[in-house]
């Protein structure tokens, strides 16, 4: 029963590491995206939309993250 517990505790955080890359992985592709939004030829209006938008999800990763470690 004990080894049983092991495997399962293991595999959970090994499961929760690949969750966190998979999320630093999000983040580090919308700083991409604010990046060419910034380099971008649309309107500010445009630009703040999306940069709005960009920040919301970004916040939501963040919040996933730091949760997840609590």
């Amino acid at each position: 029963m004990e080894n049983t517990l092991s495997k399962i505790i293991s595999r959970a955080s090994d499961f929760n590491s690949i969750m966190v890359s998979r999320a630093l992985s999000l983040l580090e592709e919308l700083i991409n995206l604010e990046i060419e939004i910034d380099e971008s030829e649309l309107s500010d209006e445009e630009k703040g939309k999306l940069k709005t938008l960009l920040t919301r999800l970004r916040e939501s990763i963040y919040s996933e993250v730091f949760n997840s470690k609590e």
